[in-house]
């Protein structure tokens, strides 16, 4: 009551979207409240060390000295109570909407997770944290975010491998082109999108690209064609060897693999090249064994020989004396000739052995020479490594992620500054 009717019209009259005149009896003048200002009291109840600057901020002090005409309603308001504050949008002095821009359907749309605290938002700024700070509000930037996965297989060089490659472009230049690799993004944050935004949040506007559906669809295309260009791996191969494996394969697992494989080269090849080899030794050893045998054999026959003619010697010296029986001479020769061919078949015996004894030395010499040029070349092989590059087919790419990021941004108001900070990191 005592409120005059006509400046009560005049000031529903002058009221905003979604202002209302709340008209209590027992205050002296009626109170604006917007519908919307429950929400920012999510920053908490407010501090003694806050009421001035809310009070700068609703232009309290001209409310107390009203002019003589009616001037806008903000500006009328006597007294500042919490839901006059909260009327006021937290990014009044930063253009943004509480409703976010329209988006063509085709355009998919992301909203990436506030995962900063204010002092991890001020960190990741590279700016010093003020005593007295407080978050005025959340607001959301677009941004481009693409994704994709590359399957990449080749059985014969032991390649199975899969790559992500995930980008972040915070400002897309408005003619659709995109230096890619400038703008990498940790894959595992892909794990925290949100498919709405957070409560309380308000937009900022969209420009192209991000809205043109016939630039983003070029851009996707080009985005994939840079995936596929740029996602090779790199296999290891011995060709000598038959060896391969991929970029998943250790410099120690397979250098271990090589020289396994090579000593099973080397084994099968010494084993097949001196088989022949073995075989004549063999032979050359039985002949030894055998003259050997002989030699003593001829020996013993060429000994007992020389016996004999000794004895007949005797015989026939004691005969021409007229001291014994009497002995031919015809005997004695005979008994001559028998002793030098037992002793000429031992002389071809040692002969025999001697040149069976160089024989065998000459082929072992052979085999050790073969043996040590077949363990010298596997031994090389098995640093003969080579890379190959191996890169998928176009098919093998999957963008499994392209379009919209909305990316939050925390409104700070500090002492009597109000900016922006990084409500997001990809770290």
């Amino acid at each position: 009551g005592g409120f005059p009717r006509m400046v009560f019209d005049k000031l529903i009259s002058s009221l905003g979207k979604r202002v209302f005149v709340l008209h209590n009896v027992h205050a002296a003048q009626p109170e604006l409240l917007q519908t919307r200002s429950t929400m920012n009291f999510l920053a908490g109840p407010l501090t003694r060390n806050q009421i001035p600057a809310l009070n700068q901020l609703a232009n309290a002090d001209a409310a107390l000295h009203p002019q003589p005409t009616l001037v806008p309603v903000m500006a009328t308001t006597p007294t500042l109570r919490p839901t006059l504050v909260q009327s006021q949008s937290p990014t009044a002095n930063i253009q943004s909407s509480s409703t976010k821009p329209p988006i063509p359907a085709w355009i998919r749309e992301y909203f990436l997770p506030q995962n900063y605290s204010l002092p991890e938002a001020f960190s990741a700024a590279q700016r010093p944290m003020p005593a007295e700070v407080m978050i005025d509000g959340v607001i959301y930037r677009p941004t481009l975010l693409a994704s994709a996965e590359v399957h990449i297989l080749d059985r014969k060089h032991g390649v199975d491998s899969e790559i992500k490659r995930t980008v972040l472009v915070k400002s897309p230049e408005k003619r659709g082109a995109v230096r890619w690799e400038a703008y990498p993004l940790n894959a595992e944050v892909l794990d925290q999108i949100d498919t709405s935004p957070a409560p309380s949040t308000r937009f900022s506007s969209i420009d192209a690209p991000l809205n043109d559906v016939k630039l983003m669809t070029a851009l996707q295309k080009d985005f994939a064609d840079w995936v596929f260009r740029n996602s090779s791996v790199k296999a290891r191969a011995n060709q000598a060897l038959k060896v391969f494996a991929g970029p998943d394969i250790s410099q120690a697992e397979f250098m271990r693999a090589c020289a396994e494989a090579a000593r099973e080269a080397r084994d099968a090849e010494i084993e097949k090249k001196t088989a022949q080899l073995d075989r004549q030794l063999k032979t050359l050893e039985d002949k030894l064994t055998r003259e050997e045998r002989e030699l003593q054999i001829d020996q013993t026959d060429l000994e007992h020989r020389k016996w004999e003619e000794r004895g007949n010697l005797a015989e026939l010296g004691a005969s021409l004396v007229g001291l014994g029986r009497r002995k031919s001479l015809t005997s004695q020769l005979s008994k001559n000739r028998l002793t030098n061919k037992a002793k000429a078949e031992v002389e071809e015996s040692v002969d025999a052995i001697k040149q069976f004894k160089q024989q065998i030395a000459d082929l072992e010499k052979r085999r050790a020479e073969v043996t040590a040029e077949i363990n010298d070349r596997w031994g090389r092989a098995v640093n003969e490594i080579t890379e190959v590059t191996i890169a998928p087919k176009k098919t093998d790419v999957f963008v499994k992620l392209f379009g919209v990021a909305w990316l939050p941004y925390y409104v700070v108001k500090s002492d009597t500054d109000t900016f922006e900070l990084p409500a997001f990191g990809a770290g």
